[in-house]
């Protein structure tokens, strides 16, 4: 068994640490069904998290969810283009 933090832990674990934003897929349901709306490329749920309480996680806009995934939001570069 492992004892890598992953999912809505490691969102936890960075807000512990005081990040100030954290990019994540959220959702309402499990941390699975947050990475599967990333999957459809349905990114209406990625949101900047910036806190987190006994009631859930807290983004920008002032929504609570139940699970938050961080994610890495970066841009393409040419080599991994091909071009």
């Amino acid at each position: 068994m492992s004892n890598e933090l992953t999912g809505s832990n490691l969102t936890r674990a960075m807000l512990d640490r005081g990040d100030q934003q954290v990019w994540c897929a959220t959702s309402n349901d499990s941390d699975e069904d947050a990475m599967a709306t990333i999957n459809s490329t349905d990114y209406s749920s990625l949101m900047h998290i910036i806190s987190f309480d006994n009631r859930g996680f807290f983004c920008k806009e002032g929504h609570l969810w139940q699970h938050a995934v961080p994610v890495k939001k970066i841009a393409l570069t040419q080599d991994e283009l091909g071009l």
